[in-house]
C-alpha cells in the first residue's frame, strides 16, 4: 500500500520500549489526577531487574549548582573568551557536542557561571529537546551551559551510563512520562526517574569501548575537516593573487541584477578572486549536469523496514558531508542511479546561508539506488576522483563563506543551479587535489569484533580514514550498541 504521507512503522508510533496499558484501574485514576492519558499510565518493557532510577545512579543530588543558566540577549558579543551553550549544540545524531552557528555563542564575561565542564562531563536537556544528551571529548573551561541543561553529577562508568542515556530505551521511558500535548518546558526532572539497567562489568567494557570509538571517530571528522580546510587556503594564499579592488561597480551590479550584499563584501570578493587567480586556472560545472530532486507523491518512508531505496533530504545530511541517517522508501523510481554528489539546494539551518551547498558524495555501488527530495541537486557525469574532489571542495570553510554570500531568501536560504554552475573550481594539481579527495573519502571497509575490540587498533583506523569512512564506521558502531542495550534490556521472546 502507498500514501501521499510519511509511514512511520507501527514499532515507532508505540515505542517498543514501553508497554501502553489496555485498562486503566481507579485507583491509578487517582494516582494521576484522574487523567485519561493513557501515556501516564505506561510502564517499562525490561527483562534485566537488575536496574536502578538515574537520580539513584548520580553521585549527588541534581541541584541548581549543576544547572545553566539563561542570558539576555543582550549578553552576546562578537569576540570573546567565554561561550554561551544552547540545546542546539545537544543534537541526537553526535554524542558529542554539535558546535553549528548559534550553538556556541561568544558571551559577556560578567554573565558568566562557571559549571566546571570537564572531559567525560555528560550533559542532558531538561527544556526544548528534553532527555537529549551529550558528552565532552575534553574540558571546557570558559563555556556555560543554557538554563535549559544540567551537567550530571556522574563520575564512575561514564560512557557505559552515557551509552544507555544515549539510546532508544531511555529516550522512550522519558516520552511516556511527559503527557501528550504538554510543552517541552514540562519535562524538567523526569529524566530522573527513568530505569537504568545494571550491567556486568564485561557488558559496561563492550558498551564503554564502543562509545569511546565514536567519540574518537567524531573529533578525527573534525580534525579531517580542519585539515581540508587548511590544505585548501594555504594553497590557494599561496598560489593566488589578492584582489585588487572591494567594492562593486554600476556596471558590476546592473550585470548580476542583485543589490544584497553578500556578493560586493571584501570577504567574498577575495575568496572570488582567489580561485579565479589560481595559477592553474579552473573549471564551472555544467548547468544542464546538475539535476534537481522530487518528493515522490505516492511513497512509504521508513527507517525500520526494509524498502526499495535509500531516501535522502537534507536533514540527513550532515554539516561535515556525511550521511547520518539511513532512512527507506518505496517509490515509483529513483533518481540517484550512479556514482554521485548530493548537494544541499536550500536549507533554513542557522539562517546565514552558510549551509547552503555542503555536499556529499554518494556511493551507488555500495548503497546503491536512491531517491532525493527537491532540497538537493544531483551531479554525476565526473570521474569519482572529480566527484569526492567537488563534495569535499564544497564542505570546506572557504566554500561555506561563499555560498553564504551567493545565496538568497529570509528564512530559507538557496541557491539555484546557476548560481552553482558559476562557482570557479580550482584545477588543483594532482598531489594537493590527492589530499583533499583523501581527507574525505579513501573507500576504506570497517570491521570491528566486539569480543576482540582494541582502541588502539581501532585508532589506527581513525588515522587513515576518510571523513565518510569514519562516519559509515560511526553507523556501524550505533547499530552495535543498539543491538547491545537491546538484548541487556528488552523482554525476551
Amino acid at each position: 500500500m502507498e500514501t501521499s504521507t510519511r509511514v512511520e512503522s507501527y514499532k515507532n508510533i508505540l515505542m517498543e520500549n514501553i508497554i501502553i496499558p489496555k485498562i486503566i484501574y481507579s485507583n491509578d485514576l487517582k494516582n494521576k489526577n484522574y487523567s485519561l492519558s493513557p501515556w501516564l499510565y505506561s510502564s517499562v518493557n525490561i527483562y534485566n531487574k537488575n536496574i536502578k532510577k538515574l537520580s539513584e545512579i548520580l553521585d549527588d543530588d541534581l541541584t541548581t549548582k549543576y544547572l545553566g543558566k539563561e542570558i539576555s540577549r543582550k549578553s552576546y558579543i562578537n569576540n570573546s573568551d567565554y561561550y554561551f551553550l544552547t540545546t542546539r549544540a545537544l543534537n541526537e545524531d553526535f554524542f558529542t557536542l554539535d558546535k553549528y552557528s548559534q550553538s556556541e555563542i561568544p558571551m559577556n564575561p560578567k554573565k558568566f557561571k562557571k559549571l566546571n565542564l570537564q572531559k567525560n562531563n555528560i550533559i542532558i536537556a531538561k527544556d526544548a529537546k528534553p532527555g537529549e544528551v551529550v558528552i565532552l571529548d575534553k574540558d571546557y573551561p570558559n563555556h556555560m551551559l543554557s538554563g535549559g541543561m544540567y551537567k550530571l553529577p556522574l563520575n564512575n562508568d561514564v560512557l557505559y551510563y552515557f551509552s544507555i542515556l544515549k539510546s532508544k530505551f531511555f529516550k522512550d521511558q522519558l516520552n511516556a512520562k511527559v503527557p501528550r500535548g504538554a510543552t517541552l518546558k514540562h519535562a524538567g526532572k523526569l529524566f530522573l526517574d527513568c530505569l537504568i539497567p545494571i550491567a556486568t562489568e564485561s557488558q559496561k567494557k563492550i558498551l564503554s569501548h564502543l562509545t569511546q570509538s565514536i567519540i574518537l571517530k567524531e573529533n578525527m571528522i573534525r580534525t579531517k575537516q580542519e585539515l581540508t580546510n587548511q590544505t585548501i587556503l594555504d594553497h590557494l594564499m599561496t598560489n593566488s593573487k589578492e584582489p585588487a579592488k572591494c567594492y562593486p561597480r554600476i556596471n558590476e551590479i546592473m550585470s548580476e541584477n542583485r543589490v544584497d550584499t553578500g556578493i560586493y563584501t571584501h570577504e567574498f570578493k577575495k575568496i572570488e578572486s582567489l580561485l579565479k587567480n589560481y595559477k592553474h586556472s579552473y573549471f564551472y560545472l555544467d548547468k544542464k549536469k546538475i539535476q534537481i530532486g522530487s518528493t515522490p507523491k505516492k511513497r512509504i518512508i521508513d527507517e525500520n523496514i526494509n524498502l526499495k531505496f535509500n531516501w535522502i533530504t537534507p536533514d540527513y545530511v550532515s554539516d561535515f558531508g556525511t550521511l547520518i541517517k539511513k532512512i527507506k522508501i518505496n517509490c515509483d523510481k529513483a533518481n540517484i542511479r550512479k556514482n554521485s554528489v548530493l548537494i544541499i539546494n536550500r536549507t533554513s539551518k542557522a539562517g546565514l546561508g552558510q549551509y547552503v551547498g555542503i555536499s556529499n558524495f554518494y556511493d551507488f555501488k555500495k548503497y546503491g539506488y536512491a531517491r532525493c527530495n527537491q532540497g538537493i541537486y544531483i551531479l554525476s557525469d565526473f570521474s569519482d576522483e572529480d566527484l569526492i574532489f567537488i563534495a569535499s571542495f564544497l564542505n570546506s570553510k572557504l566554500m561555506r563563506s561563499y555560498c553564504g554570500s551567493v545565496s538568497l531568501g529570509a528564512k530559507m536560504k538557496e541557491m539555484k543551479s546557476f548560481h552553482f554552475s558559476k562557482i570557479p573550481f580550482p584545477n588543483f594539481d594532482a598531489e594537493i587535489k590527492k589530499k583533499i579527495i583523501n581527507y574525505y573519502y579513501q573507500k576504506l571497509d570497517y570491521q570491528i569484533n566486539i569480543n576482540d575490540f582494541d582502541l588502539k587498533d581501532d585508532q589506527e583506523f581513525n588515522e587513515k580514514a576518510g571523513i565518510l569512512d569514519l562516519q559509515e564506521a560511526i553507523i556501524k558502531i550505533k547499530n552495535i550498541i543498539k543491538d547491545q542495550i537491546y538484548m541487556l534490556t528488552m523482554k525476551k521472546n
